[in-house]
């Protein structure tokens, strides 16, 4: 059955059958006619772009946040230390890290887990016209983030290094280039690996974030009220 005649037009109508047809020796011919290779590799392209910066706003990314105290530096500083909690084990979950004036680093720890891309606050305290100012931005620490960035740098090196030294024994530069070319689907896993493991690290310190806020906010305003 190749059609269905329509008294209307004088034609015919195709039969489901054949449009179906039809289509399937489109996407044939669009297949073999050499787009689809084209087409892949546009597609490689843009989701290892799309990896590169999620990755990269996964390591460098930022949360600036402002925290204003009525209290002198000092005394700001004093209530930001007695909120933490000290100890080589925790028995409940509280607010790590070290204070000072000129350096401030914070993260929430939990009893018996451990997620070094958990987000710290890094900041410092200002003094001000009305007491003190706590100004930083929740990140990743900086130790994991320059050794995230060691690691790709490396990678990045050691084929170059490869090349010179094939090239310095049999100076012949097009095998050592080709070999070196194997390191590029390496990095891509590699990068791909490190941005699953940063985003499950991250959704399990979901509520770090806030709980280091709140806690911050509950230090200066407990000093606040200490002063009243």
């Amino acid at each position: 059955m190749h059609g269905i005649e329509n008294p209307r037009v004088g034609g015919s109508i195709p039969s489901p059958a054949t449009t179906i047809s039809d289509d399937l020796q489109k996407c044939r011919s669009f297949f073999l006619s050499g787009v689809r290779p084209g087409y892949i590799a546009h597609r490689s392209r843009k989701g290892g772009l799309h990896m590169v910066r999620a990755l990269f706003a996964a390591l460098f990314g930022k949360r600036h946040a402002v925290f204003h105290s009525t209290h002198p530096l000092e005394a700001t500083v004093l209530q930001l230390r007695q909120s933490i909690q000290h100890g080589p084990r925790l028995s409940a979950a509280g607010m790590r890290g070290k204070v000072s004036a000129q350096r401030i680093r914070l993260c929430w720890k939990r009893p018996f887990v451990s997620n070094s891309f958990k987000p710290y606050f890094i900041g410092q305290c200002i003094p001000t016209e009305r007491g003190a100012r706590l100004e930083g931005a929740f990140q990743m620490h900086p130790f994991i983030r320059t050794l995230v960035i060691g690691m790709f740098v490396s990678l990045l090196i050691f084929p170059l290094v490869a090349v010179v030294k094939h090239w310095q024994l049999t100076h012949e530069l097009a095998p050592a280039l080709f070999a070196s070319l194997v390191v590029v689907p390496a990095a891509y896993l590699i990068a791909a690996a490190v941005l699953v493991i940063v985003r499950i690290s991250r959704w399990a310190a979901r509520d770090d974030e806030a709980m280091i806020d709140a806690e911050i906010h509950r230090a200066l305003q407990s000093g606040q009220s200490d002063q009243g």
